[in-house]
């Protein structure tokens, strides 16, 4: 399934993240690249719809702390919050739903 350049983007931090923390194997990177291109990998797919999951999630844990320190840009930084919370989301549904 193809997404989008910036969801491909976190995609990629994610795996690079996680590879570089050891929880991830270089030929994992390789699959999400293959993914990522085209190529169906039902496994990769599941793991990517777990980290938009816990992206969502992270958003969400952090979103009070930064209103808190940021409190002169919450209008902007409320509606940055939710556009991302929700798109990732979504993205974790749309690719769920292809499974």
């Amino acid at each position: 399934m193809r997404v989008s350049t910036t969801v491909a983007t976190l995609i990629r931090a994610n795996i690079r993240y996680f590879s570089r923390q050891g929880y991830e194997s270089p030929e994992m990177c390789e699959r999400v690249n293959q993914w990522l291109a085209g190529i169906e990998d039902k496994e990769v797919q599941e793991k990517v719809i777990s980290w938009l999951q816990s992206d969502a999630g992270w958003t969400g844990e952090t979103r009070p702390a930064i209103l808190r320190r940021y409190w002169y840009l919450s209008p902007a930084l409320l509606f940055v919050w939710w556009h991302v919370h929700r798109r990732l989301l979504w993205w974790a549904k749309k690719l769920q739903d292809s499974s």
